[in-house]
């Protein structure tokens, strides 16, 4: 069988696994070709099996199937076993593998009859892997380049080298990663090399320098360097401490590979190291020599504090570690160095309202200095510094646990809450009968698996297994407890005048205002847009009813404004339900009075996990 290739092998196997009669059509869907390249297959297969005295059975109406001599043929079935070990692929995989092998082969050609041989599977399939690769490349500013020649990448190399980059960190970074591009000894040198230097860095940007001078290393040993830097950068580069790293670096390169870098590759491996955070003698920011990197921790601290009534007396090593992060930050925003966050995903799951709050003010930020966009991956770790400061700050809060029985179950959730929560102080665990007969006074929360009917002091139904949803309905409201006055949206129902609330699909306001940025501040929920203006506060609600969601387009004014907007905002989104009410509004009116009463507080109780909170 050693004729077949991957896909006839797969074809066959597909054939062996049918008691019945299947039409072509059936098998090619299955193996997403096109009938008349399975047409071809099976005649191939057909004079395969000839060999070993097998065929496929045909009938016309019906379709196609494996006669007996496949099924017991031994020594045929082993062959096909054997066949069958080699790489399987699916859609996703096969895209990915094409696309890292189009970048790191950028300015060889290859032509579609190539890669489907390649991956085994019809040219239609290929074309529309190569649509998905033009669409990935675009934002880098690549081209996929169409000729007489074959297809290719095309760009500029320090665009392609970010793709590479790009292309890595589309997971975590691990060595598994690296290794499906680079050679085990490369990785091991470079590891060592970096030792060698003594590095204080975290391991987030350890790896981001580790896989660029991988990058650099394959790219020119191929014959492409990156273009000539600005003489003005290379000296200023020079003159640092720290260019005499990235100089022993490339000196380490050259004994090694026998190849030179040279001196605009060594200053990108500078510029790299000047962007590690917690490097030894961090820089000021490279693009101001008066260093603004302390006011822009400063400033960015003053608005979060004052968002989420935070207080930042005798944190001053929380803050000390913010503007020491800033710092590297800055030169990273001005040498256009990405790194990846693997904390990205569980930030934006766990903490969705700081993280979307942080990006908003990080967007003001970023106009008033006149800086580039910070990634989400960088604003999820600046997040993480407010929501320490948060959780630091956070009073003890008397909980009393309820269940069905008291016992059990009940004792797993108590364990559970005293983990996560650790300024909590649990009472009691209590079954639900009791209830009635416990001094409430003493409490300051009840949290509770089944529904209760309480009005003296706020409860939370949850599940007994404290699910990730249940943590962060619980975190939400002792926020809430701790502001300890009553939570209004005045001037979010001042702002929003009958005009300016609309319902349907992200109409509103749309074409008003330019954008500084979209956050997420409740994933498939609210959406908070934050545009320009100069002019007087304006708020637009959008109220997405097919969909359930919300889109707020906030033209902000003044500062006080600014800070009140997003303050309203960030305690609205600590309740779901919340904003789940508004999205149940049909009327400008009903909107307004829902903001009024302070969201969805005369509701019929939601007994869903997580989601029911009664102040």
């Amino acid at each position: 069988m050693e004729n077949l290739n991957q896909r006839q092998l797969e074809f066959v196997s597909l054939l062996l696994e049918e008691k019945e009669y299947r039409s072509i059509q059936y098998f090619a869907q299955k193996l997403e070709v096109s009938d008349k390249t399975l047409q071809e297959d099976l005649r191939t297969i057909r004079r395969e099996l000839k060999q070993y005295g097998a065929g496929v059975l045909a009938k016309t109406g019906k379709g196609i199937l494996a006669d007996d001599g496949i099924r017991h043929n031994m020594v045929l079935l082993n062959h096909l076993h054997a066949g069958n070990q080699t790489q399987k692929w699916n859609s996703s995989e096969r895209r990915n593998t094409i696309l890292k092998d189009l970048l790191l082969h950028s300015g060889t050609a290859t032509s579609v009859q190539k890669l489907s041989d390649s991956y085994y599977v019809g040219k239609a399939s290929i074309v529309n892997d190569l649509k998905y690769v033009e669409e990935w490349i675009a934002p880098y500013h690549l081209t996929l380049e169409k000729n007489k020649k074959g297809t290719q990448i095309s760009g500029r190399e320090q665009d392609i080298r970010e793709a590479i980059t790009a292309v890595i960190h589309l997971d975590e970074v691990t060595l598994q990663n690296l290794l499906e591009i680079f050679q085990p000894e490369e990785i091991a040198f470079v590891e060592a090399l970096l030792e060698d230097l003594e590095l204080d860095t975290s391991d987030i940007y350890y790896k981001n320098l580790l896989t660029h001078i991988l990058i650099c290393i394959q790219r020119v040993r191929s014959g492409r360097k990156l273009s000539t830097a600005q003489k003005d950068t290379v000296f200023s580069a020079k003159a640092a401490r720290q260019y005499q790293r990235a100089e022993n670096i490339s000196a380490k390169i050259k004994e090694r590979y026998g190849i030179d870098i040279g001196e605009n590759e060594t200053c990108c491996i500078y510029q790299y190291i000047s962007s590690l955070g917690n490097v030894d003698e961090s820089p000021g920011w490279v693009g101001d020599p008066d260093s603004k990197s302390d006011e822009v921790a400063a400033v960015l601290t003053e608005y979060m504090t004052e968002i989420l009534d935070m207080e930042v007396r005798d944190e001053d090593m929380l803050l000390r570690g913010l503007m020491m992060h800033i710092r590297p930050l800055l030169n990273r925003l001005e040498y256009n160095i990405k790194i990846a966050n693997p904390l990205l995903e569980e930030m934006q799951m766990s903490y969705p309202q700081m993280v979307g709050i942080c990006q908003i003010v990080c967007g003001m930020i970023c106009e008033k200095y006149g800086l580039k966009e910070i990634s989400l991956d960088e604003i999820a770790n600046i997040a993480t510094y407010y929501q320490t400061l948060m959780v630091k700050q956070t009073s003890l809060v008397n909980v009393l646990v309820v269940c069905h029985s008291g016992y059990g179950t009940s004792q797993l959730l108590s364990a559970r809450l005293q983990q996560e929560f650790p300024n909590f102080n649990i009472l009691d665990v209590i079954p639900s009968r009791k209830l009635g007969s416990f001094d409430l006074k003493q409490a300051d929360l009840v949290i509770s698996t089944v529904p209760v009917n309480l009005t003296e002091v706020p409860y939370l139904v949850v599940s007994s297994f404290l699910t990730n949803r249940d943590i962060s309905a619980i975190r939400n409201n002792v926020y809430l407890l701790e502001q300890r006055e009553k939570v209004n949206y005045g001037l979010l129902e001042r702002l929003l005048p009958g005009g300016h609330i609309t319902f349907g699909y992200w109409n509103g306001a749309s074409a008003r205002g330019q954008k500084i940025c979209e956050s997420y501040l409740l994933p498939q929920c609210l959406a908070v847009v934050w545009k320009r203006k100069d002019e007087k506060t304006e708020v637009f609600l959008t109220v997405d009813t097919e969909n359930e969601m919300l889109r707020i387009d906030l033209l902000p004014g003044r500062v006080e404004h600014q800070k009140e907007l997003l303050r309203e905002l960030y305690r609205l989104t600590l309740e779901e339900k919340n904003v789940r009410a508004i999205t149940r509004c049909r009327t400008q009116e009903e909107v307004q009075k829902c903001l009024r009463q302070g969201g969805a507080k005369n509701e019929e109780p939601n007994n869903s996990s997580g989601k029911e909170y009664h102040p």
